[in-house]
């Protein structure tokens, strides 16, 4: 899976990583994405998707689309600070990041992603 969220908070804007951290917390499932890069699309595209599937009804999924946010700039900097990873998709389950949408494949297709929701695979 993608990694921990870094402590050191050394390019982080404290404010918005306690945005981050709170959304996250709050969210079964949160995806912070841009819908403005063509070839990053597929990827959101694809994670979007699986969120979509049967197996997530009822789940609460809370999607941020950065480029369309005044601070998603610096809320995607922040991310990047906090996780390691300045790509997006950024996906979160109850309040852990799980990485980006081939991590998230992953953890669907091992049947982690769904005990991290405490569903049975």
């Amino acid at each position: 899976m993608g990694g921990t969220m870094s402590s050191d908070g050394s390019n982080a804007d404290p404010n918005l990583q306690r945005f981050v951290e709170s959304e996250a917390q709050q969210n079964q499932v949160r995806r912070c994405a841009t819908s403005d890069f063509f070839r990053r699309k597929q990827h959101l595209r694809r994670t979007k998707k699986l969120f979509s599937g049967p197996e997530f009804n009822g789940v609460t999924v809370k999607i941020h689309e950065l480029n369309s946010m005044d601070n998603g700039s610096e809320i995607q900097r922040t991310l990047a600070s906090m996780t390691g990873q300045s790509t997006v998709p950024s996906v979160w389950v109850n309040g852990k990041f799980v990485g980006g949408n081939a991590e998230t494949q992953a953890a669907y297709k091992g049947g982690t992603l769904l005990e991290m929701l405490g569903h049975s695979s």
